[in-house]
């Protein structure tokens, strides 16, 4: 993954994936000498001791796995809870995305199979992109305008439900450049296979030069506004 919170999700994934492991191999490795060994152990029939081990250690092990997923839970909430640079509203609705930030509001459709050129993903290309800087936290506020549907960019670690009525929301620190793909992870009716999302995470120098160019005199805000929009 390529955020802040993406590669902690992946360390606690690597993390849990090797204390199961070593789990795994020591509980095989006790069947394994037990059914293959031909003394049979008295005491392990009425073991208080035992019993002890038995019930402290599953709970450490349950203890250590809960702090890095308490950890990241946290960061995925607090990151930029006061400090961030960029603000993102995101509102679904059957079957495409609006999207508000500090300049604009602009609607995301999904460029059909006719619209596709070479460079473009069928069912993941969209008609305007969102454009966030490189290490910088930007926030995501999600809801919905009709049913629920649920914001999610994969290489961002980052999946949030968008409903009705309710603010939800996420915060990002991309720390590498690119253009990801996202799409709506709840079903959502007839095209809910149609409602792409697309972040292009710009270098600092690209992103000031585009910010520069919305901004310019020759370009105002209303008519770039316009041009989102149609």
């Amino acid at each position: 993954m390529h955020t802040f919170n993406g590669k902690f999700i992946d360390f606690f994934y690597s993390y849990s994936f090797l204390l199961v492991l070593f789990i795994s191999v020591f509980v095989f490795y006790l069947i394994y000498s037990l059914s293959s060994s031909s003394f049979f152990y008295a005491d392990g029939l009425d073991a208080s001791k035992l019993e002890v081990y038995w019930t402290v250690i599953p709970g450490m092990i349950l203890f250590f796995l809960s702090i890095p997923s308490l950890v990241s839970l946290y960061l995925q909430d607090k990151i930029g809870h006061y400090l961030y640079s960029g603000l993102f509203h995101i509102s679904g609705r059957q079957w495409y995305w609006e999207i508000k930030d500090d300049i604009h509001n602009y609607v995301s459709n999904s460029v059909m199979l006719n619209d596709i050129k070479g460079y473009l993903l069928r069912n993941l290309s969209v008609s305007d992109s969102v454009y966030i800087c490189v290490n910088t936290i930007n926030r995501f506020i999600c809801s919905s305008k009709d049913v629920i549907h649920s914001f999610c960019i994969p290489e961002f670690g980052v999946k949030v439900d968008c409903i009705a009525g309710r603010l939800n929301t996420v915060n990002s620190l991309p720390m590498s450049s690119g253009v990801y793909y996202g799409q709506c992870s709840e079903v959502c009716g007839l095209n809910h296979s149609y409602m792409p999302f697309v972040v292009t995470v710009l270098p600092e120098n690209s992103y000031l030069n585009l910010f520069t160019s919305i901004l310019s005199p020759s370009d105002p805000i209303g008519e770039v506004s316009d041009k989102k929009s149609g």
